[in-house]
């Protein structure tokens, strides 16, 4: 609590006048109203912006609000997924485009919803390790620089001296 106090606290300096409410991001939050300037305040989860993005084409895509409309009740549990429960049976969709294909053979009108981001299996490929070619150890020129190299630093032995 003493955080969400200070949060707003924080907030109430930096925005002197408030038109409209506004939204905040916290990572807990009680359920209670919390009120700046007698404007309501709306506390959302903080999540990635990749995360934000997939969550975003769910709602973008008119899924959602065809779903509100037909009075289907669904979930959006984290990180980006959507949960539709259906009169027979209860459905777990990973993307929006997922959904959508499915949805429409279900008889629901929605809008275009985009395919899978292009950009995953970039993410996944920069993500994972990669051989940079051949194994430098086993290559013979290498070694003999390297012994070259050591044996200036080698020591004299006992009895004899550099100087």
């Amino acid at each position: 609590m003493r955080a969400i106090q200070n949060e707003i606290r924080a907030l109430s300096q930096i925005l002197k006048v408030i038109q409209s409410e506004r939204t905040g991001a916290a990572h807990s939050v009680e359920k209670q109203r919390s009120l700046l300037s007698r404007k309501r305040i709306f506390f959302d989860q903080d999540y990635p912006p990749e995360t934000l993005k997939k969550r975003k084409a769910y709602t973008e895509g008119g899924i959602l609000k065809e779903l509100k409309a037909k009075g289907i009740r669904f979930q959006t549990p984290y990180p980006a997924k959507l949960r539709v429960f259906f009169e027979s049976s209860t459905q777990i969709y990973e993307c929006a485009a997922e959904a959508a294909k499915d949805l429409k053979k279900k008889g629901f009108s929605l809008g275009n919803v985009k395919g899978p981001d292009s950009t995953q299996p970039k993410q996944r490929r920069l993500a994972t390790w990669e051989k940079a070619g051949a194994d430098r150890r086993r290559q013979p020129v290498d070694q003999e620089w390297i012994r070259e190299r050591l044996r200036s630093f080698r020591r004299a032995p006992p009895g004899q001296s550099g100087y």
